[in-house]
């Protein structure tokens, strides 16, 4: 028979959250707990078999005081019961991921698939949901069991992010919030899904501020590339990989991340072609860049550098291409191509990225007569949505025009090179 409860359910329902999470004590190894969030969950811990076990066995208001009480008395009796075998009268009661568990599994799912500057990236958004940020710090949600989350839990954290101007981080926390929700669901019974509604993630993103427009990456005029490809052209031998990272840039088109992790091996000298695996494209798709004969010559440059090492030299094996200085074994610092620019006197005038937007601004100036579409153009700069067309995607779509484009915009460059030598 149940015990009468040691206190009232008026009592249960005005305990109020406390720094700490406390417990009411209701006798016999049956009390509640009282989260900093004002989570209230019936707890118990019976011995069964020789051995204590906690059970959770519901929260408040969702199961009230008599029905917790009887629940507890029925285990106390069931626990005391031997079956045939050993085992014990109580059916064990499943314990519900926590946030940050649930958060992990989604990360490691795709740890070999991201790059790891993107697995970093995500990881440090999964912190912020289960850790919070600074003046939220320890206000995140990852010791919340997965199904308790709340809209309130998570407006802090997205709260948190756009007081400190980080519109990007906000929206970017409710697009893997959803993600790891959703991943979770996935391995679920059809009853122990979440209702992502009573998050209202959706509602939650439509009361941000609009995105901010994003800074175009500076670049000189067209008119200007004579003159700077000159000052390019006079750094002394020992820049020479770093000016031939610079040059790089600039005639493929790709970002410089994307350069920084090139490796020979991706390189198809007889083709003339780059294979950037997805891992390391931005909209983790395999990128493929053709080469004009000016970057062969290059890479056969670098090459034959690396070839002229001692077999003792780890620059000899290194594996990427542009590798740094201090270690062989990591690429050149992401702000290496920008230092180059501004030692040749274009500080804030001319950035890596900047390179793409001169790119884009000559090809399409040369359409009419060149031979290749606004459309090559956009696919060689790898302005291609992923999640949208990833099934039909072709990574040799407009090759031959990419191809015209990628030689003349070499020759292009070359002109200006030798229009540079004239003029200085």
């Amino acid at each position: 028979m149940a015990q009468p409860p040691v206190v009232t359910e008026l009592e249960v329902k005005k305990a109020r959250p406390q720094d700490k999470t406390y417990k009411i004590l209701l006798g016999r190894g049956f009390w509640l707990d009282v989260s900093p969030l004002g989570v209230k969950s019936w707890r118990q811990s019976v011995r069964q078999n020789g051995q204590q076990r906690l059970m959770t066995l519901g929260r408040y208001p969702d199961m009230s005081l008599k029905e917790a009480n009887a629940k507890a008395e029925a285990n106390r009796v069931a626990s005391r019961v031997k079956f045939a075998g050993g085992h014990d009268g109580v059916k064990p009661v499943r314990r519900t991921k926590i946030f940050k568990e649930a958060a992990k599994d989604y990360l490691l799912s795709h740890k070999g698939t991201w790059s790891k500057v993107h697995y970093h990236a995500v990881g440090q958004f999964i912190s912020e949901m289960c850790n919070g940020y600074e003046d939220t710090l320890g206000k995140g949600f990852g010791e919340t069991p997965i199904g308790s989350v709340t809209k309130k839990q998570v407006l802090v954290i997205v709260d948190g992010a756009l007081a400190r101007g980080a519109h990007g981080t906000a929206r970017d926390i409710l697009m893997y919030l959803k993600a790891i929700l959703v991943s979770y669901n996935g391995r679920q019974e059809l009853k122990d899904k979440i209702n992502l509604d009573r998050i209202d993630i959706v509602g939650i993103k439509q009361s941000l501020p609009p995105p901010r427009r994003r800074k175009s990456m500076a670049a000189i005029d067209i008119w200007e590339m004579p003159k700077f490809l000159w000052l390019l052209n006079q750094l002394t031998r020992s820049a020479v990989r770093t000016k031939i990272a610079t040059q790089m840039l600039l005639l493929t088109g790709v970002r410089t991340k994307e350069l920084r992790q090139m490796q020979l091996n991706q390189i198809n000298f007889d083709r003339k072609e780059w294979i950037i695996p997805a891992a390391e494209m931005k909209n983790r798709l395999e990128h493929i860049v053709p080469l004009s004969d000016k970057v062969i010559r290059l890479l056969s440059v670098l090459r034959a550098e690396r070839d002229a090492l001692l077999g003792s030299d780890p620059r000899k094996n290194a594996k990427y291409v542009f590798y740094g200085d201090r270690n062989p074994n990591a690429t050149i610092s992401e702000n290496t191509v920008l230092e180059v620019i501004e030692k040749i006197g274009y500080k804030g005038r001319q950035t890596g990225h900047g390179f793409r937007t001169l790119f884009s601004t000559w090809g399409n100036s040369k359409v009419k007569e060149g031979n290749w579409t606004k459309d090559a153009i956009e696919l060689q700069l790898s302005h291609v949505d992923g999640d949208k067309v990833r099934g039909a995607y072709n990574k040799y779509q407009y090759f031959d025009e990419r191809r015209a484009l990628m030689d003349a915009w070499a020759k292009q460059i070359e002109d200006w090179e030798i229009e540079g030598i004239r003029g200085n």
